[in-house]
């Protein structure tokens, strides 16, 4: 995912129960352990790896597993249960993953600030209202 990699520990949810969906084997229990996420460790170059592919980013949290095996899973493939707050039969949420890419200066509405040495430049709109 990226050349840097960072350990976190998330004790919040660290005594909370977890349950792990799987493709072949169904549900999992386990017990969280720790975090493995991704990060740009150099901060004098640009970051474009692919973080900038909204659906590609994904921590791994590190969970023991009732049967004695060890995952690493993504939020989204697991469920986490605090059982003060967590109902005896709690709903089936949909996931789904991010597709949208967010971007800052293209496709405003307003035009390029580029097309202009104007220091209070106008939209448009305003150009048209004068």
């Amino acid at each position: 995912m990226d050349y840097g990699i960072r350990c976190i520990e998330k004790q919040f949810i660290g005594s909370m129960d977890f349950m792990l969906h799987t493709r072949n084997f169904g549900a999992l229990h386990g017990e969280y352990l720790f975090t493995l996420d991704n990060f740009h460790p150099d901060i004098d170059t640009t970051n474009c790896n692919v973080s900038e592919i909204p659906e590609e980013h994904k921590s791994h949290n590190c969970i023991e597993l009732e049967n004695g095996q060890f995952a690493l899973y993504p939020n989204n493939r697991m469920r986490i249960y605090d059982l003060s707050i967590t109902p005896e039969t709690p709903k089936q949420p949909d996931f789904k993953v991010s597709t949208q890419y967010y971007q800052v200066e293209n496709g405003v509405r307003w035009g390029r600030l580029g097309d202009t040495d104007d220091y209070f430049w106008k939209t448009p709109e305003e150009q048209e209202n004068k």
